[in-house]
């Protein structure tokens, strides 16, 4: 749970990242100043990212290995697609700034896309969720009710069969809904 709270704090931060090392890389920082100014601006989670970047870079580590260890120590598939882009750059050659400026807008879309996929869905999802929880309720309703009834299904060999079935059909259930 953690984790995925760091990537997703991470994924948020990514395109302010973008755009402030674009910006300085026009007005005619190196790489590593512009990761530096950034870093200097932003918050943690990447802000710690950025730190431990120049830290590895400083203490004589090639800029593509930092690069590459910051997306290992991530898990952020977009800080992945950053990074390759930075290192085909260095690679191939071309306009840094311009294309970390595609890689923000490419991100930013994803973003606005997956948000729109999850107010579609939401409805669907409530319903699942429902469903899902109804068995449970109604069972915990029936043993209130006549708790005699209920026990035959945990005291007796055919009710713990059913059981275990209803159990597995739910979960199965919950999960293809």
């Amino acid at each position: 749970l953690r984790k995925s709270r760091r990537q997703a704090a991470i994924g948020s931060q990514l395109v302010e990242t973008l755009q402030l090392i674009s910006n300085a890389l026009r007005s005619g920082f190196a790489f590593t100043q512009a990761v530096e100014m950034a870093a200097k601006q932003l918050t943690p989670p990447i802000q710690d990212e950025l730190h431990y970047f120049l830290r590895d870079n400083a203490l004589g580590a090639r800029t593509d290995d930092a690069l590459r260890a910051m997306v290992e120590r991530s898990g952020s598939v977009d800080m992945e697609m950053m990074v390759t882009t930075i290192i085909v750059q260095r690679t191939t050659g071309g306009n840094l700034s311009e294309i970390l400026d595609n890689v923000a807008e490419t991100i930013r879309e994803r973003e606005r896309l997956q948000g729109e996929i999850r107010a579609l869905t939401a409805q669907q999802r409530l319903t699942g969720l429902i469903l899902s929880l109804y068995p449970i309720v109604l069972g915990l309703l029936f043993f209130a009710i006549s708790p005699s009834l209920m026990k035959v299904l945990w005291e007796e060999e055919a009710g713990r069969v059913l059981l275990v079935v209803a159990g597995t059909l739910q979960i199965l259930g919950a999960l293809s809904i």
